[in-house]
């Protein structure tokens, strides 16, 4: 009896063993192609669907996704990079960088045999992905986007109505902003403490949000062949206090030391407006508890409003020995069947109008896209940004007036970072 238990033990074991060989060697017959990304918990199920579609209708290509949360993708891919481990088709954070240091292949001889295949997206989600040695938005192309994205107003809409104040609109200005957010101020517990607040800003000091702020007062961060920051100008002085006064004069929104979250707040009802990126759509559709709308950015003072549009270019690694397969990979990710389904579960923003639908925000999103611009990043952006920054919290901080910070010693400094 015993034996012939084992005889069946060992029979099942080797029915095993000759399954997992079956598949191995039907795997080894594949080409594998790793993609890596960032994602949530949430999305990290749909791109695992994504995949599996893939995999099953695809004899020849299995993808092997691997992905982290986005606080740890940029370090754990720049080590991969180094080492020369990196995966096939990669999710670009840093694409000016890449590019620079060479390790995005140029995706120009792959599109050449693909007539028409970028006249299906926003082409200023495209050009985002472009580099020409200096600054991204032109020259060749090193990805191709997943999704897009600009900045837009998200309001509370329940708030507004509880309050009887007009929702935002296209008439709304700087001034407008201020003077509407500033009726939402309160201390609803009677602590002493102020615990709602009319607007927030999750990005308030980077690049990308002071730009946008400078083109409303006429300027633009950078000068043009990106050797100069342009803070010092009249339009940078003005961008930087107005920002600077929403917390500490106007006080629309909460100081630094009063801050305990950014869009969480704004998820848990006590912000009235959050300026935010339009991938914040997926977010508050899964958190927010309440109504809510979006509308255009603010005019101005110059008349003027600055958009900055953005996409998640995926790309090809210069030293993948699957090129061309990783190539197959990208344009099934960018599909309008894949996009449409993420856009479906988890409301990201697609990047190409077929993939959307005739949703508020959609619409919004696509006619902000197409009034934008491109925010052009480049190598050196980073090293005088961080020079920019520690002089912003002496404005914000310190509570110090902006042209008094930004002197023509401190656009030296930063200046002489763009050159490095």
């Amino acid at each position: 009896m015993v034996s012939m238990r084992r005889s069946r033990v060992i029979a099942g074991l080797l029915v095993v063993m000759f399954v997992v060989f079956a598949m191995t060697a039907l795997a080894a017959g594949k080409t594998v192609v790793r993609y890596s990304t960032w994602l949530t918990h949430e999305e990290e199920a749909v791109e695992k669907e994504i995949v599996e579609a893939f995999n099953k209708t695809h004899p020849n290509i299995e993808i092997q996704l691997e992905s982290c949360a986005y606080a740890d993708y940029t370090s754990k891919l720049i080590t991969q990079l180094s080492a020369g481990t990196a995966p096939d088709v990669i999710n670009v954070s840093e694409l000016a960088e890449w590019a620079a240091f060479g390790v995005l292949e140029d995706l120009g001889p792959y599109i050449a045999k693909e007539p028409g295949l970028l006249d299906v997206f926003f082409p200023k989600v495209v050009d985002f992905a472009r580099y020409d040695g200096t600054v991204t938005g032109q020259g060749p192309l090193y990805g191709l986007p997943m999704n897009a994205g600009c900045y837009i107003l998200f309001y509370n809409k329940d708030m507004f109505d509880r309050y009887g104040i007009p929702y935002p609109d296209s008439t709304w200005t700087f001034d407008t902003l201020v003077e509407v957010g500033a009726k939402f101020v309160e201390d609803r517990d009677g602590d002493g403490i102020f615990d709602q607040f009319g607007l927030i800003i999750p990005n308030v000091w980077n690049d990308v949000f002071v730009d946008m702020i400078m083109r409303g007062f006429g300027g633009t961060l950078w000068s043009e062949n990106r050797k100069n920051c342009l803070i010092g100008t009249p339009a940078g002085l003005d961008a930087v206090q107005y920002i600077a006064d929403l917390s500490n004069k106007n006080h629309i929104m909460p100081t630094f030391a009063e801050r305990t979250a950014t869009t969480e707040q704004f998820e848990m009802g006590n912000l009235a407006m959050v300026i935010h990126h339009t991938y914040a759509n997926s977010i508050f559709h899964k958190r927010a508890s309440f109504n809510w709308g979006i509308a255009p950015l603010p005019v101005g003072p110059s008349g003027q409003v600055g958009v900055p549009v953005m996409g998640h270019p995926i790309a090809i690694y210069a030293n993948s020995k699957v090129k061309d397969a990783a190539f197959e990979v990208i344009k099934y990710l960018i599909s309008k069947e894949v996009q449409e389904k993420r856009y479906r579960e988890l409301r990201t923003p697609p990047s190409r109008p077929d993939a959307g639908d005739d949703s508020v925000f959609f619409q919004l999103m696509s006619e902000a896209i197409s009034t934008g611009y491109v925010y052009t990043s480049f190598p050196q952006a980073q090293e005088a940004w961080n020079v920019i920054h520690s002089y912003f919290d002496r404005v914000v901080l310190a509570n110090k007036p902006a042209k008094e910070i930004f002197t023509s010693r401190v656009i030296s400094q930063i200046d002489k970072a763009l050159g490095r």
